[in-house]
């Protein structure tokens, strides 16, 4: 890194830099993201028996962990879906209007979903990822979250 300064303040990093492996890869990265505290949240589904079951089938097809966008898309395949078939029009006004109805009756495999008032999701958890340094490798590990509106960390900040 060409430039001390950077390393001076703390980073946080986004589902964009959670769990690259260049952060890992490079040791000259690994240090910097390790020295500057680097945290990254990534939005996850709530725990469920409901998740659970959608990640063993997934995986079964896949055949590796799916990532935590996978399960929203399916909820928000699925709510669309169910809307259009309660409505019986195929109509994007009439869906976006119909939705929060749908919601209120539907339990995803990502958990409740409740919109606010500008139809995006209320609430959502967060985990939490940093790069740390395990037996000479360095390695992505989730270190918290923010689970039901409270911060979980396994670590001291």
């Amino acid at each position: 890194i060409n430039y001390p300064e950077l390393s001076q303040v703390k980073w946080q990093g986004s589902d964009g830099t959670y769990g690259t492996g260049k952060l890992v890869e490079d040791p000259q990265l690994a240090e910097f993201t390790i020295k500057t505290e680097f945290w990254n949240t990534m939005s996850a589904p709530g725990e469920s028996p409901l998740r659970d079951s959608f990640r063993n089938r997934l995986m079964s097809k896949i055949g590796y962990e799916p990532i935590p966008y996978a399960y929203f898309t399916y909820d928000i395949v699925w709510a669309v879906a169910l809307t259009i078939n309660n409505i019986g029009v195929y109509d994007g006004a009439a869906i976006k209007n119909a939705i929060p109805s749908t919601l209120r009756n539907f339990i995803g495999v990502s958990g409740y979903i409740v919109l606010d008032e500008n139809g995006d999701r209320a609430s959502t958890d967060y985990t939490i990822a940093t790069v740390v340094k395990e037996n000479g490798k360095y390695v992505w590990k989730d270190i918290g979250g923010y689970i039901g509106g409270k911060l979980i960390l396994s670590i001291t900040p």
